[in-house]
């Protein structure tokens, strides 16, 4: 019974390390992106003038 505790404490914590990661990796790629859009636009609307 311990072990299998043990077991699935470990599998939970594992699970919420690879989920943070993957969170971390989405928001900075979104982040990228935003910044790569904003340039972009910022970047047409000023050769406009």
């Amino acid at each position: 019974m311990y072990l299998v505790y043990c077991q699935s404490m470990s599998g939970t914590f594992t699970t919420t390390v690879l989920v943070l990661m993957a969170v971390s990796a989405t928001l900075a790629a979104i982040s990228t992106a935003l910044k790569r859009l904003a340039g972009f636009f910022i970047f047409n609307h000023a050769s406009n003038y």
